[in-house]
């Protein structure tokens, strides 16, 4: 882990208009000889969210110490024909409807997304939410697939979080999308609270700083 306490002279990845990026090289190398070579782009940042206590008090949501007020949209990748088999061309003509917007954040949903479409949200200073395909149900303990169910459940959400990892724009982790709204499968309010509390608690181990949350309407 970079922290910015590691580096010095460097811009703020700050939102639109000032989305400093850098590009970082790392190199593995046994007996002097380099023998992988990964190169990232990225960017610094803080983020925090505070309590409104009287309008315009310059709370809300906070990057870099200054309020800056999310607003945007849900982005399913999908489209008529051909599902989610989308191609670049594909993305390029959503993001150019999206940018009409101006957005300041993007939610992908219910799903990981292409790299490409969070290198955007880098480029361009849009905060980004990123979700697993967790959506309605939560299979109680005397379910035969709740185990399974679980380990699927867990495994996503930590892979997310390496695999994604290195994005500036990704300020909020998802956890799930309207759960409860159907419970089909032996639902039970007791175990999925300990459940997303045990997840939360290894998400934030594993990255302390980003927000973490659940997607309802």
């Amino acid at each position: 882990t970079l922290t910015l306490d590691a580096v010095s002279d460097f811009n703020l990845w700050n939102g639109r208009g000032a989305a400093n990026l850098y590009r970082v090289e790392l190199k593995i190398k046994q007996s002097g000889e380099v023998k992988d070579t990964v190169i990232e782009k990225t960017g610094f940042r803080t983020f925090s969210v505070e309590k409104h206590t009287s309008a315009n008090d310059g709370a809300g949501f906070l990057l870099n110490g200054t309020a800056y007020p999310l607003y945007g949209t849900n982005y399913h990748t999908d489209k008529a024909g051909c599902a989610s088999a989308l191609t670049s061309e594909d993305y390029a003509n959503d993001l150019a409807l999206m940018d009409a917007l101006k957005p300041t954040m993007i939610k992908f949903a219910h799903y990981t997304c292409a790299h490409s479409l969070l290198d955007y949200c880098d480029e361009h200073g849009i905060v980004a939410m990123l979700e697993i395909p967790w959506s309605r149900n939560f299979p109680a303990s005397t379910s035969s697939i709740a185990a399974a169910y679980r380990a699927n459940i867990t495994s996503a959400m930590l892979n997310m979080l390496t695999e994604y990892g290195n994005h500036p724009s990704i300020v909020f982790w998802c956890f799930d999308n309207e759960l409860g709204y159907s419970p089909t499968l032996g639902y039970n309010t007791d175990e999925l609270h300990t459940f997303m509390a045990d997840l939360y608690t290894r998400v934030k181990t594993l990255d302390p700083q980003r927000l973490v949350g659940a997607g309802f309407y």
